[in-house]
């Protein structure tokens, strides 16, 4: 039981910072919004935002597995921070980095889902693959959106 409060009190911290996140976006302060996913990634991660970004997402993905097993709740802020940067960056115009941060955003959400179906994060993952599904995928994001489809077809 353990590991589910730990999860619920990682989403309430998580949506305590998106509130922060979309309220700057509301009022066309983006470089505050990103300022805020750098400070809350750091605070979440303990590991600079820039580096998380210059990282692959398998990296990422290995750096959140402890003993092998994903770290659920680490990974729902990381995605949901990558998602929230991809939108920001998508909205100023920086396609080359939305795409990217939409990616890992992506391919994060598949991995929780992989460990833990809800139907929150199917959501998120729909609504970022709709962002990326017109592009010709790296190979292991194609394999991961081949999966999602998959799995919304026997929900």
């Amino acid at each position: 039981m353990i590991h589910r409060d730990y999860i619920m009190r990682m989403i309430e911290q998580l949506n305590k910072v998106l509130a922060k996140i979309l309220f700057n976006k509301e009022v066309k302060q983006f470089e505050n919004a990103l300022g805020e996913i750098q400070t809350s990634g750091e605070k979440f991660l303990g590991l600079k935002w820039d580096i998380l970004n210059q990282l692959s997402d398998q990296d990422i993905i290995a750096m959140l597995k402890i003993g092998g097993e994903l770290n659920v709740g680490k990974t729902i802020v990381t995605a949901s921070l990558f998602k929230e940067e991809a939108d920001i960056l998508e909205t100023l115009g920086k396609e080359d980095e939305s795409w990217k941060a939409y990616l890992k955003a992506f391919s994060l959400f598949v991995e929780i889902l992989m460990v833990e179906k809800t139907d929150e994060i199917i959501n998120k993952a729909k609504e970022v693959l709709q962002k990326i599904d017109k592009y010709n995928l790296p190979v292991n994001i194609e394999e991961k959106r081949v999966w999602f489809n998959s799995l919304k077809k026997n929900e």
